[in-house]
């Protein structure tokens, strides 16, 4: 057993957690609207509340876990830890300048009794922005897990690192296009 391959353990283990909350983000952006009670939608809003208080301290461990075993394997000439960085720094910004501040809204605009959601409640819930962003988040993080697994070049990894988020951004236009009006 090594001080690298236990921070590779911890790092692995951690970003699981962190690709996870991500992909919950998108998944729970597409069940809100599919729920019928305030209290169905309110269990998925206060999920995405945890994941957002949990996320800065998960992060901490990957990026610090992460930036370690770049310096000990002598990494950075590679192309993918610095991409991958980037891409750490994007899904940060989009968590903290969009997601927090969103699920902080919805969860807001929950504090009211059980009932069915009624078309004028279901339009307060229904946030473009937040599906959007969830997309984003999970091809950045998706690239970072193909950056990590693969460790490309530079070309590879640029484009990596462009391809990712930009499927991403693809999906979730996508998906605020073909989303009616679930709840009218």
């Amino acid at each position: 057993m090594t001080f690298y391959g236990s921070a590779l353990f911890v790092h692995v283990a951690f970003a699981i957690l962190l690709v996870g909350g991500g992909v919950y983000t998108h998944l729970a952006m597409t069940l809100v609207p599919r729920a019928r009670s305030v209290d169905g939608v309110r269990s998925h809003v206060l999920w995405l509340h945890v994941l957002v208080k949990a996320i800065p301290p998960l992060a901490g461990v990957v990026l610090v876990t992460g930036v370690y075993m770049a310096f000990a394997g002598s990494w950075w000439g590679a192309g993918w830890p610095v991409v991958s960085l980037v891409l750490f720094a994007l899904g940060g910004a989009v968590a903290s300048l969009l997601i927090d501040r969103r699920v902080a809204r919805l969860r807001a605009a929950l504090e009211m009794p059980d009932g069915p959601v009624t078309p004028e409640i279901g339009v307060g819930l229904i946030d473009p922005t937040l599906r959007l962003a969830g997309s984003v988040l999970v091809g950045a993080d998706l690239a970072i897990v193909f950056l990590m697994t693969n460790k490309p070049g530079w070309t590879g990894a640029v484009i990596a690192g462009v391809v990712g988020p930009t499927l991403g951004a693809v999906a979730g236009v996508l998906a605020n296009r073909t989303r009616g009006a679930p709840y009218a």
